[in-house]
């Protein structure tokens, strides 16, 4: 029990800990009561009752601890609920309410744990708060244990960092504290006496305040307090006048008034002098050297001499009070600054003294917080070395004064002697000069040239480099985009066959033109790396993505510690090209078994982030001997003309420089016959841009849920079993089908299954099958890799398919559809996506003007468009494209950037200045550096297309600006 009230109809309200409020009626000798009804949401908020009291409009007012405020009406017999809302500056600023006060004016005041103070308008039902600020004056601390209305109308707040007096009309909060007197900071309840005096309750004794004088008078358990520690609000004033407080070990009941004032001060006396902290002893005669003559007691004055520096003195109040409740302080004129408060220790300790005279002062604080008058003045004189006297400062000035002039005269040597010197050389090296051939004049001239021609060849070979990858991506962007074309038509087995072999080799030679760019670029110190924010786990998927057609045969895997920022801040192109080069390196070599990417942090200063990435396949492995080779340009660790994976040998050695370039190393570790790791690391630090909330309502239910996991991948097993405790359900794990059918028949409380495909023995399908026969109503998940067509002819066995490697949030989203129990099965089989479909203009409709000079190139983008449904014009140059412009009014312009008589660029800027309609300008250009596509932007552009063009990246576009056009219209 922690609170009673009683009430104007005569009724005892009884507030406790755990069981809600207890109502008692004394006429009717009955009790009622109140707890939380979760079927109600009209009933008590909770049933841990810290405070509550009565309003004069009849209402009561309930503090239910962590629940918030609550309000019942005696009429309706309900109650309503005030909660802190984070969103809602308005609402109540904690759950957590210590105290509730209605003041004279009907203001209601809430005093919370951690929140600060809040001030209801019963009206509005709103809150203002008034809540802690270090960089203005508020209230002292955001735990307000009480609150009081003193006879004057002051309003104050016992807080735990000191007592507040707050003035409601000038929001101006004055603070008592322990600098003020206050026994401690920590208050915990206030009354006021019959004489207007406040009587405030700590944990450090019990306390009076003169709103007079300001001046606190303080009691402990020796003035019979029932112990130093009080009670948060147990404090009451009775009808004679008598207060009572509560405390740790019972409580207090006095009348102000019959207090008896303390006694005087006692004296106080030096009681040890010491030196090196040995006594300092009694000179026995005339002929004793101590520089103590009689009792320290009775010593007026003392003189000591420069090696007893270090002193320690003693002193003591002479009275029969507990040493602890004194506070002393002591001064040692010319020395100290202020006054050194050091409370109940009686010793005072100097070192270094330096030579002079000095007065020791002391005084103390009796339990009432008064001070005593100084007393035992100590006059101590140190006497100072001869090298500190006035004669031998005279002696040092002479010495110094005569030094500088032998100084000065030597200087004088010196500098005349080196003057002959430098003449002397200075003849010597013009007669050099002179004699200089004309075989060295011409040696210089021809270094200065030759470093010339070395920085011209290096600007040539990457103009070079830069021209030779526009003039080969011209003709690939033909080659790749019509075997494209060609794939979608109706083909025999064997023309599929030689369609995707000038796919795959127009891929690899593109592939060897990046790498040769920015190796080049990496070499010439011109690569510079982007700062911005982005979604990790986005990333390292975006790369699976990419090899997950690929991984028939193989297990693609990822995990990503859960203390690993979900953004950080870096460039993302640059990481994912590390990612892809490697991930690349591991499947071209690893023929079955799994490619696994790790994240972790390896090391954290401040914000500064070491992020280290594991790429781990399970393939042929690299001999030691050859791993020196692995990061050297152009060199492979088979370099014989027959070895059997290809590749120039540039991926590693691009990977090697742009993870130095982003602050970290790569590494490698190999096992012939087992596997590869590599690791490498970066500097990073966590991403500050509002990040993608996926919110799902209602899942508390879902939490403890039992999924049976079943693959025979351990890596795989364990990555699920780790995420799905993250996620608050209870994994159950299988390696095999046979295993997870034993579980199911001895385990009736499996909700999910979550399967593999590819497994030995008995696959997904088969353990579906069998699971169906078992349990019908068991939603069953299969990961599946894709191209799998047994697992799609069989789809009906599952609640829903999903790609592997599965995407993070695509899981989640599944496995709480599958157990929110909505009776609907979701399918979520990926299909093949058609490229090419009249629907989509229909979709998406817009007039297109294709500007390109080449022929191949011309009728490569008309025919992919009109697959698509659009009817393009074309327009050789950029000339033909302005005046196409004249005569029909198009929403999209697929611009080439090198055209004849009028480029792409300067056709762009015209249109810009110029023309009423401004259709969506899309750059298609072979030249694919970064730089490239910055300057396509700048002259106007509003998208760009680097050659060969994809599909999928032309699709993307059309479908993006598609959206943008049709809805302007």
């Amino acid at each position: 029990m922690l609170t009673l009230d009683k009430d104007d109809d005569g009724d005892l309200w009884i507030g406790t800990w755990g069981n809600g409020i207890t109502l008692f009626n004394p006429e009717k000798n009955t009790f009622s009561y109140f707890n939380k009804n979760a079927a109600n949401p009209q009933s008590i908020s909770g049933n841990n009752i810290y405070y509550l009291t009565h309003t004069r409009d009849k209402k009561i007012w309930i503090s239910v601890f962590g629940a918030g405020l609550n309000c019942y009406d005696k009429k309706t017999t309900t109650f309503k609920h005030y909660r802190f809302e984070m969103n809602d500056p308005k609402s109540i600023s904690s759950d957590y309410i210590y105290s509730i006060f209605e003041d004279k004016k009907g203001n209601l005041w809430v005093g919370t744990s951690d929140g600060g103070l809040n001030l209801l308008d019963r009206n509005t039902d709103t809150f203002t708060r008034f809540q802690h600020d270090e960089k203005k004056n508020s209230i002292s601390n955001n735990g307000v244990t009480d609150i009081f209305e003193d006879s004057k109308g002051n309003l104050w707040l016992c807080t735990l960092s000191g007592l507040d007096l707050f003035d409601p009309d000038t929001k101006h909060f004055t603070i008592y504290n322990k600098k003020s007197g206050l026994p401690s900071d920590i208050i915990y309840a206030i009354e006021e006496d019959n004489n207007g005096k406040l009587w405030v309750s700590t944990n450090s004794g019990l306390s009076m305040f003169n709103p007079l004088t300001h001046a606190f008078k303080n009691y402990t358990t020796e003035d019979g307090v029932q112990d130093d520690e009080f009670k948060p609000h147990s404090a009451l004033k009775a009808h004679d006048g008598t207060l009572y407080f509560g405390g740790v070990n019972g409580f207090n009941s006095f009348t102000p008034g019959q207090i008896l004032d303390p006694a005087g001060f006692s004296p106080l006396v030096i009681t040890s002098f010491l030196v090196f902290n040995k006594p300092l002893p009694i000179a026995k005669n005339s002929d004793d050297p101590s520089a103590l003559k009689k009792d320290i007691s009775d010593t007026r004055s003392l003189t000591l001499s420069y090696k007893q520096s270090v002193i320690s003195i003693e002193y003591a109040a002479l009275d029969f009070a507990s040493a602890n409740k004194k506070n002393y302080a002591y001064l040692l004129e010319n020395f100290d600054k202020e006054w050194n408060v050091v409370g109940p220790r009686n010793t005072a300790s100097y070192t270094n003294i330096p030579p002079g005279t000095y007065t020791f002062k002391i005084k103390y604080q009796n339990s009432a917080g008064v001070w005593s008058p100084v007393a035992s003045k100590l006059q101590i004189t140190v006497i100072p070395p001869f090298w500190l006297t006035w004669w031998f400062d005279s002696l040092v000035v002479l010495f110094v004064i005569g030094g500088i002039y032998a100084l000065f005269k030597y200087r004088i040597a010196r500098v005349k002697a080196q003057k002959f010197i430098l003449e002397r050389l200075v003849e010597e090296r013009t007669e050099s000069l002179e004699k200089m051939t004309v075989h060295d004049r011409e040696s210089r001239k021809a270094a200065e040239k030759a470093r010339e021609e070395a920085e011209n060849a290096n600007r040539a070979k990457s103009i070079f480099l830069a021209m030779m990858s526009h003039e080969i991506r011209t003709p690939m962007n033909g080659v790749i985009g019509m075997a494209a074309l060609l794939s979608s038509t109706s083909l025999t087995e064997e023309q599929q066959e030689y369609t995707e072999t000038i796919k795959s080799s127009g891929d690899a030679l593109l592939r060897v033109i990046n790498d040769v760019l920015d190796f080049s670029k990496i070499e010439s110190g011109s690569m510079e790396l982007e700062e911005q924010d982005f979604d990790l786990r986005d990333c390292v998927e975006g790369v699976l993505d990419i090899f997950a057609e690929k991984a028939s045969q193989i297990d693609l895997v990822y995990q990503i510690e859960h203390n690993v920022p979900s953004q950080i801040s870096g460039d993302a192109i640059r990481l994912r090209q590390v990612l892809i080069n490697l991930v690349s390196n591991a499947m071209k070599f690893t023929s079955k078994g799994e490619v696994f990417i790790s994240v972790k942090i390896a090391e954290q200063e401040n914000e500064e982030l070491t992020l280290q990435f594991n790429i781990r396949d399970s393939g042929i492995g690299i001999p030691a001997d050859k791993i020196n080779k692995l990061f050297k340009a152009f060199s492979q660790v088979d370099s014989s003309t027959t070895r059997k994976y290809g590749g120039t040998g540039l991926g590693l050695a691009i990977s090697e420089k742009l993870v130095k370039l982003m602050g970290g190393e790569i590494s490698v570790e190999s096992e012939v016959g087992v596997g590869t790791t590599f690791s490498f690391t970066i500097k990073s630090k966590a991403g500050q841009k509002v990040q993608r909330n996926y919110v799902y309502l209602n899942l508390n239910r879902l939490k403890g849920k039992h999924i049976l996991v079943v693959d025979d991948n351990e890596t795989n097993r364990e990555i699920l079993e780790t995420q799905l405790m993250q996620w608050k359900f209870t994994p159950v794990m299988a390696e095999s089908g046979d295993q997870a059918l034993k579980i199911l028949s001895s385990n009736k409380a499996i909700d999910l299954v979550i399967s593999d495909m590819n497994m030995p023995a008995m696959d997904g399908v088969q353990l579906a099958g069998k699971i169906k026969e078992m349990c019908p109503e068991l939603p069953i998940i299969l990961l599946s890799s894709i191209g799998n067509e047994q697992s799609r002819s069989n789809s009906h066995l599952f609640n829903s398919i999903l790609t592997k490697p599965a995407r993070h949030q695509v899981l989640y989203k599944h496995i709480v559809e599958q157990l929110k129990e909505t009776g609907s099965v979701v399918k979520e089989i990926e299909p093949a996506k058609t490229h090419f479909s009249e629907e989509f203009a229909r979709q998406f409709p817009m007039n297109i003007l294709i500007a390109e000079d080449n022929i191949v190139n011309q009728k490569l983008a008309s025919r992919i468009l009109e697959k698509m449904g659009y009817d393009p014009d074309i327009a050789i140059n950029g000339h033909d494209a302005l005046n196409a412009m004249t005569v029909k009014k198009y929403d999209m312009i697929l611009m080439d950037v090198q055209m004849p008589e009028m480029d792409g660029l300067e056709a762009t800027r015209f249109i810009r200045e110029n023309m009423e309609y401004q259709p969506v300008i899309v750059a298609m250009t072979a030249n694919a550096m970064p730089e490239d596509k910055e300057l396509c932007l700048k002259s106007g552009m509003d998208d760009y297309l680097s050659k060969p063009m994809k599909i999928a990246d032309m699709m993307d576009i059309l479908e993006r600006w598609g959206k943008h056009v049709n809805k302007d219209a």
